[in-house]
């Protein structure tokens, strides 16, 4: 899974220099004292030295950086150091392993569970990675500038693949272009904005004029 969304984001199929050697990977475990989760091994073998992926919006943890604090294997950074992301050590070997968010305050933290499991969860980081900065070309569309919201929404799901749905995130995928918006509580779009994100300048020039984004 790790293999075909990364390739397909990328553009290009992976090649070993994209992935931290496995010496690497063994070295952070013995220095843990435990396995990594499986999918996160997976993506660090496979994609870890791909910056697009690991650092362009949220910050997947160095494997020298990897640590268990309080009871928690953090494994990423929130982009302003707000919050972190970590799976128990003892569901470590559990494929489907919970993630859960954890937010530091100066005499304690507080966990929170994601109530998704890992795979799932860096699958969905993948996307937003190149969503929100990993992605060079970019553009917008304010929500009353549509004839219809529906309409529009209706023709990207003709063209595009709905690859996320959860929670206030919804992201279209169609080759190494993306769109997608946020909600809010009540699930309307937030800010009325919806975004298109692109590999290449070209990709992003076609898709804009098909729906009319502008320039971030």
């Amino acid at each position: 899974m790790i293999k075909q969304i990364a390739e397909s984001l990328i553009g290009r199929a992976l090649t070993a220099a994209d992935g931290i050697a496995p010496d690497i990977i063994t070295t952070t475990e013995t220095r843990l004292q435990s396995s990594l989760p499986a999918a996160l091994k997976a993506f660090y073998l496979l994609a870890g030295n791909i910056s697009m992926l690991t650092s362009s919006f949220q910050r997947f943890e160095a494997p020298a950086e990897i640590a268990i604090e309080k009871g928690l294997l953090i494994f990423m950074e929130e982009n302003q150091a707000v919050c972190y992301w970590g799976v128990k050590p003892e569901e470590a070997t559990n494929e489907e392993a919970i993630v859960y968010q954890r937010q530091v305050f100066d005499d304690h933290v507080d966990d929170y569970s994601e109530d998704i499991a890992l795979p799932d969860f860096i699958r969905e980081i993948l996307y937003y990675q190149c969503a929100q900065g990993g992605y060079e070309f970019a553009g917008s569309i304010v929500t009353d500038e549509l004839e219809s919201v529906e309409d529009f929404l209706d023709d990207v799901a003709e063209d595009y693949a709905l690859v996320v749905k959860r929670d206030a995130l919804v992201i279209y995928q169609k080759g190494t272009n993306l769109i997608w918006y946020l909600t809010d509580r009540e699930g309307n779009i937030y800010d009325e904005t919806i975004y298109l994100s692109s590999l290449t300048e070209k990709e992003f020039e076609a898709e804009a004029d098909v729906y009319g984004f502008e320039d971030l």
